[in-house]
């Protein structure tokens, strides 16, 4: 059963990529849409996480509270950036740059935890930066370009960095029972802090969604499945955290989700990819492996 979870949590990932994929290429014209695809997200992931809460009995001490409203701002930043990242690059690269933010938690863990750091997660980490150098393009054409939607990677790479350092955080404390809570608060604070992004930065502006090209009751739709794809992975991936050894569930999670992603964006969505950004791609996926699999090659 838990083996049915984690390929359906991976799944979800990659569809949950997909669909952040199409919101970038195809409904984010302007900042205000940024915003408003995340309002919406986070407003159905908090609705389920809170009912879910509620059923399994809400209970919430002041540093659940706290941490909980830290957390769901860190998460929306990070879909706020990751979005941004898609809007202007290749979903494969992408995907491969921020899923590298394992590092992150990897290194909290030797400098917070006093946990042990393997050789093989500095060379993951060394070889992920040659590929984010090979990832940008050449041409003057694209410099800039190239170099937003670095920027932007880097900054969904540091959020999303940050969620799992806080997670691990959350699981440590001595709260770590009030998950249910801290979720709930989490993603209800994702969703203000976007609504309020999305009415400051529309504000004064009369244009309607349709008179830019979206169709709003389609994107209504797939923010809706992608707010419950998220609040499934939330839920489903704390459980397997607990219940699988974190040689099997990182690689698997991990490496499964950017793999597929790299595929759906391949076939899917048909991008081209360059030979100097081929290059960086195969460094990348060599890094995100090595990652990923860093605990089993230290025990070699």
């Amino acid at each position: 059963m838990n083996y049915f979870l984690l390929a359906l949590s991976v799944c979800a990932n990659v569809a949950y990529s997909s669909f952040y994929n199409y919101f970038g290429k195809k409904a984010v014209k302007e900042r205000s849409d940024n915003y408003r695809i995340n309002m919406c997200i986070y407003s159905v992931a908090a609705v389920i996480l809170v009912a879910i809460s509620i059923i399994s009995g809400f209970k919430a001490s002041l540093f659940t509270v706290l941490f909980g409203i830290a957390f769901g701002a860190v998460t929306a930043l990070s879909g706020i950036f990751k979005l941004n990242a898609l809007n202007c690059g290749p979903m494969s690269f992408t995907i491969l740059l921020i899923t590298s933010s394992m590092i992150l938690p990897a290194f909290s863990g030797y400098i917070i935890w006093d946990e042990s750091l393997s050789v093989w997660k500095i060379v993951g980490t060394v070889l992920m930066i040659v590929a984010a150098y090979f990832s940008t393009e050449k041409k003057k054409d694209s410099k800039g370009a190239s170099a937003k939607w670095l920027i932007f990677c880097f900054l969904a790479f540091l959020f999303m960095g940050s969620i799992g350092i806080m997670q691990k955080t959350q699981q440590k404390s001595s709260f770590a029972s009030e998950t249910g809570a801290f979720l709930a608060i989490a993603f209800v604070s994702a969703a203000i802090l976007c609504t309020v992004s999305y009415f400051v930065s529309s504000r004064g502006k009369k244009e309607k969604a349709e008179e830019k090209g979206i169709d709003t009751k389609k994107l209504l739709l797939l923010t809706v499945i992608c707010g419950a794809f998220i609040a499934f992975l939330n839920k489903v991936n704390l459980y397997l955290s607990g219940v699988l050894d974190s040689a099997v569930l990182f690689p698997i999670q991990n490496g499964g989700t950017t793999m597929m992603s790299v595929v759906v964006a391949m076939t899917l969505f048909r991008e081209k990819v360059s030979g100097r950004r081929l290059v960086g791609m195969i460094i990348a996926l060599c890094a995100l492996l090595i990652l990923a699999f860093s605990e089993l090659l230290a025990k070699i």
